[in-house]
């Protein structure tokens, strides 16, 4: 084989695993990999002035239509619901405040989900994305 054919193929494999590795590397083995998918990227836009009640949150409870409040935010993360690395567990938030069970992956009753342990700082992250107000 020729030796420059064998370089340029050493350099593509190198890049296709660090590539891989940067995509795929986060902070928690629970955190979905980071991607560059536009269909799991939110949909909506980022408005802190706007003002939701627990009413209104409650109105989207469903895995196709699916807000929560978490610290006092309101987020849509319809759009993230399938792809959510704890699989249902996420449903859990729809329609209601998602705070304890985000925060200390723990019902509001205290039963651990998950790991137990806070989501990490990539999950956060990608909560952020979704966020579509504030809570009254």
């Amino acid at each position: 084989m020729n030796r420059n054919i064998l370089i340029a193929t050493v350099i593509v494999v190198v890049i296709a695993i660090g590539n891989y590795f940067f995509i795929f590397q986060n902070d928690d083995p629970d955190a979905p990999p980071r991607s560059t998918d536009q269909s799991t990227q939110a949909t909506a836009t980022i408005d802190t002035n706007t003002v939701y009640t627990a009413d209104e949150v409650a109105l989207h409870a469903a895995a196709d239509d699916c807000w929560t409040i978490i610290d006092d935010n309101v987020y849509d993360i319809t759009p993230y619901v399938p792809n959510h690395p704890g699989g249902d567990e996420i449903l859990r938030a729809c329609g209601q405040d998602g705070s304890t069970l985000f925060n200390q992956r723990e019902t509001a009753d205290g039963q651990s989900v998950g790991t137990g342990l806070p989501h990490s700082s990539n999950a956060q992250s990608i909560l952020g994305d979704f966020q579509i107000g504030v809570v009254n």
